[in-house]
């Protein structure tokens, strides 16, 4: 009985991930397929009752959601995920106060996740704003509208050799090792909160780039990653944008944008100088030292850098609340 137990749990786990790594690849009813497999492998693990209503809420199946979701929480009673998963449910039902209640329990035993805490602040500011806020402006608008702003935003600040040497400072990894469009040769921030660096330095440019963000959007904003690169010969980015399927929701991806300083532009004098490539429409940016670019994050983009000395940048993704 041991062994077949094990044996079960072993094929459980199998199909799980590999539902994960389906819905990874948009194909969702082979995820809810494999996650259902799952589920009659063990019945009482959570984790696939919740991923099966992430596929199921993605499409367009929110009723199931909704039960899978409770049941997740009936095995497992702090589950952030899927409490927060029911708060996304009843925000597109228009249920604005279950929802809140929902983000907040999300919140409550998960208070690292950042995008259960954005969820939380941007749905309890729009309601003190205005106490009859109703949701009139529902998912399925976000992922039929194709219309989002292209407009960029270009600023300069000083930069600071002490913020230079300070990030060549901090751990890093190598671009290659990121699951992201960056590539090549060269390093990045090891995690998504650079701001979080307790450095004197890092806390000044967060605060100068903050108050520069909030006065280009013309709203206070909350910072979802804060990162750097040092780009070498041979690394850059394919064309990609910053929207991510938890963007969806709420439709955050109208209020997300994404911000590049240039705090060291490298060798320009070469045939991969690392121009900032935008599409549709079509703009091409040589950076400078100092230049910072805000720009919505539904915006495609990529560069290529080919010089002899590093490219240094900050990035950052943010969403005006």
């Amino acid at each position: 009985d041991l062994h077949v137990r094990s044996r079960r749990q072993r094929q459980m786990c199998i199909r799980d991930s590999l539902g994960a790594t389906l819905h990874e690849l948009n194909r969702l009813g082979e995820a809810e397929t494999s996650y259902r497999q799952a589920i009659s492998l063990n019945p009482l693990y959570a984790e696939a009752h919740n991923n099966l209503a992430v596929t199921l809420y993605e499409m367009g199946a929110t009723e199931e959601a909704e039960a899978c979701c409770k049941l997740a929480i009936d095995l497992k009673p702090k589950y952030a995920n899927a409490y927060s998963l029911l708060g996304c449910i009843k925000y597109e039902e228009g249920d604005i106060d279950m929802a809140v209640a929902y983000f907040k329990n999300a919140n409550k035993y998960d208070p690292n996740s950042r995008i259960n805490k954005l969820r939380y602040k941007i749905l309890t500011l729009r309601s003190a704003r205005n106490p009859t806020f109703s949701n009139t402006d529902l998912l399925s608008k976000a992922r039929t509208n194709s219309e989002a702003p292209t407009s960029l935003m270009i600023f300069n600040r000083h930069v600071e050799t002490e913020l230079v040497d300070q990030l060549y400072n901090i751990s890093s990894r190598s671009l290659n090792n990121t699951k992201d469009a960056r590539y090549g040769n060269g390093r990045c921030s090891d995690n998504f909160e650079l701001f979080k660096n307790k450095s004197n330095i890092i806390k000044k440019v967060s605060r100068d780039l903050i108050h520069l963000m909030s006065d280009a959007v013309k709203s206070n904003i909350y910072v979802y990653d804060s990162f750097y690169n040092i780009i070498q010969s041979g690394g850059g980015s394919k064309p990609h944008n910053h929207v991510k399927r938890q963007d969806n929701v709420m439709n955050l991806w109208k209020q997300k944008y994404s911000l590049v300083y240039y705090l060291a532009v490298g060798d320009q004098n070469c045939s991969e100088p690392g121009v900032l490539k935008f599409y549709n429409p079509a703009e091409n940016i040589l950076p400078r030292e100092g230049m910072i670019v805000i720009v919505p994050a539904t915006r495609q983009h990529s560069a290529v850098y080919g010089g002899k000395t590093d490219r240094i940048m900050i990035g950052i993704n943010f969403y005006a609340i």
